[in-house]
């Protein structure tokens, strides 16, 4: 390697470098070498069990990279980054940036060998490397996904994929493994950006909303509450089309107590509908919708039992005539915070874009020997989204020739093509991940529904004469749980959070101070008082970011903002031209800084209801 590549990974890829330096004896003894291309430039040739094969042009590689990046040219405006995969010696990655000077890129190499004899051949830094994002190389399919994971939640904007031609020859195997797991990642970002951007307040709201029913109800995954299903078959009813086939037969197991009933979603209504009382209704939607979930219990006053989600829509929990019993969220900052001193004894369940996984991963935790699926259709069926009874307003339940459009395929319990879309596909594959990890034994009924991994497709009927053959419920299951938060502790927790909530005016105000000084310089050109008042304005910052009530109420309300200041201002951070750097800061922060004004002023109103129960309670004791 030349000494200037092992002197630039030492400093900036030390991973990289500790690899390579720990495995050069191997990297050297695959079938990999340079040699010299017809115009006497080196080129790599790999050889095979086929044959010898040339990654670049045996001709002419440059020449070859030209004609390679003339392919995008009419596309690059709608993209702020390329990602190349595969170096090779990196003739495709000059030509790329010499046509397009500004853009920012990544290097991702499968074959750490062929790397080894680019460091060997070529500097890196002969590369604009002022503009080089992240380096990965594939030492593992397990680095393979972090890297890709962590390459797409770093980055903002369109990013383009630039494979060299010549590994998806070569490396075809691998090239489709990564192609799949990229385009799974950017779609995953994608639905996180947009799950963020529509829930990060109401997540946080809500929870502050719906505390005082947390400390006043049992917490479902509290560990003293682990195995209260232990031995029991318990049937998660969701709300897809195939449910209306299996009502008689969930009637009979109803009156004959032979499995618990948990309703999720909608399918409470279906199930209320056809005269069937479930044992439980899940909930964890944070919409203000999500009370219509609920409507006919509260409007009829149906005594049963509702496990809620503390991040679920508050308008949820209101008037509610049954029993509640809450389970703590990711998504929730707010009890995260407040009953930190019990952490150790529950379960936080992670966010999913269903409330099915959701109840999964709580039935796995009580221990229940079999899960039953019922209604999970993760597919249309007869152009519907749900089984009868379940209607809103301003919502179909049928399939619309958009959603047809858009349709995809997927395999149903009996091996045949069924519609899909990419959200139902996004459900499945979490549902499969659950399972894997699960020690339940799990059975799909949903008829003409998808396929799921790790689960048996059986008839509800025959579950009933092989599965179910005993009366099992215990119709008050509810009645022994435990909770047992201090309310004392959450006091203390209040009095720590007061002065936060005084401090954090005096920060934001620093902070503006600090800005405005920083435009001032730059108006004027003064570079070097700039770098000065750089390095107060990120004292400053890291006061806002300590800062208790900003972390558990303000920063999960303003992920999406603080997530783009972050990627502005680190884009700037090798920046020479104080100027530019002094006037980027300056729009990003002060822009970050004003949403974080606004969202404390919106905030403070729930904030003092908040702190008004903790103070009432308090003088209650422990629950």
């Amino acid at each position: 390697m030349l000494i200037e590549n092992i002197n630039y990974l030492r400093k900036h890829y030390r991973q990289i470098r500790e690899y390579i330096k720990e495995n050069e004896e191997m990297l050297l003894e695959e079938p990999i070498e340079v040699v010299q291309s017809k115009t006497g430039i080196p080129t790599l040739q790999v050889r095979t069990e086929s044959g010898s094969l040339l990654l670049h042009s045996k001709y002419n590689p440059e020449q070859e990279a030209e004609r390679l990046v003339q392919k995008y040219k009419d596309e690059m405006d709608q993209y702020q980054h390329v990602l190349f995969y595969g170096v090779g010696l990196g003739y495709h990655v000059e030509a790329f940036l010499k046509e397009f000077p500004n853009i920012s890129f990544s290097l991702y190499e499968p074959s750490p060998a062929i790397f080894y004899h680019y460091l060997s051949t070529k500097r890196l830094e002969s590369l604009p490397v002022k503009q080089l994002t992240n380096l990965y190389l594939e030492t593992s399919s397990r680095t393979s996904m972090k890297s890709l994971v962590h390459h797409t939640n770093e980055l903002n904007g369109n990013m383009l994929l630039v494979p060299l031609p010549s590994y998806e020859r070569v490396f075809k195997e691998s090239y489709q493994t990564f192609l799949k797991q990229f385009k799974k990642s950017m779609q995953n970002k994608k639905f996180s950006f947009h799950t963020n951007l529509a829930f990060e307040k109401r997540w946080t709201v809500n929870s502050m909303k719906n505390f005082p029913e947390i400390i006043k109800t049992p917490n479902i995954l509290h560990k003293k509450n682990e195995g209260i299903f232990k031995d029991n078959p318990v049937i998660i009813v969701s709300a897809g089309p195939s449910l209306n086939d299996e009502l008689e037969n969930l009637k009979y197991i109803k009156q004959n107590r032979l499995a618990y009933i948990f309703a999720v979603g909608s399918a409470n209504k279906t199930l209320i509908k056809h005269g069937i009382i479930p044992d439980a209704v899940c909930s964890y939607d944070p919409k203000e919708v999500n009370y219509l979930v609920v409507e006919e219990i509260k409007t009829n006053k149906i005594d049963i039992p509702l496990i809620f989600g503390s991040s679920v829509g508050f308008e949820t929990l209101e008037n509610y005539p049954g029993p509640k019993i809450h389970f703590i969220t990711s998504q929730d900052t707010v009890s995260g915070y407040y009953l930190d001193e019990e952490r150790p004894d529950y379960f936080i369940v992670d966010d999913a874009p269903s409330i099915a996984i959701i109840t999964f991963q709580i039935l796995s935790r009580l221990e229940a020997s079999t899960v039953i699926l019922v209604g999970q259709n993760l597919a249309y069926r007869d152009n519907r989204f749900y089984s009868s009874g379940i209607e809103y307003e301003g919502r179909s339940t049928s399939v619309s020739k958009s959603d047809l459009d858009k349709a995809m395929t997927v395999k149903d319990v009996q091996g045949k093509d069924v519609f899909t879309n990419e959200s139902f596909l996004r459900m499945k594959s979490l549902l499969e991940y659950y399972i894997s990890k699960s020690k339940m034994n799990v059975i799909n009924t949903t008829k003409g529904g998808a396929a799921i991994s790790g689960t048996t497709f059986k008839s509800l009927e025959e579950v009933i004469n092989q599965n179910l053959t005993n009366a099992v419920l215990d119709e008050k299951w509810y009645h022994d749980l435990n909770y047992f938060y201090n309310v004392e502790n959450i006091w203390k927790r209040q009095s720590d959070m007061d002065k936060a909530r005084t401090e954090i005016g005096n920060i934001m105000d620093g902070l503006t101070t600090r800005l405005r000084q920083i435009e001032y310089l730059t108006d004027r050109k003064q570079s070097k008082e700039l770098e000065k008042e750089f390095v107060g304005l990120d004292k400053e910052f890291k006061k806002l970011r300590k800062n208790v009530f900003y972390r558990t109420f303000l920063h999960p309300m303003l992920r999406v903002p603080f997530e783009f200041t972050e990627k502005k201002v680190k884009n700037v951070k090798f920046e020479h031209n104080q100027i530019v750097k002094g006037t980027t800061i300056v729009r990003a922060y002060s822009r970050f800084i004003y949403e974080c004004k606004k969202t404390l002023k919106q905030t403070l109103p729930f904030y003092q209801e908040l702190e008004s129960t903790t103070a009432k309670e308090s003088l209650k004791g422990e629950y």
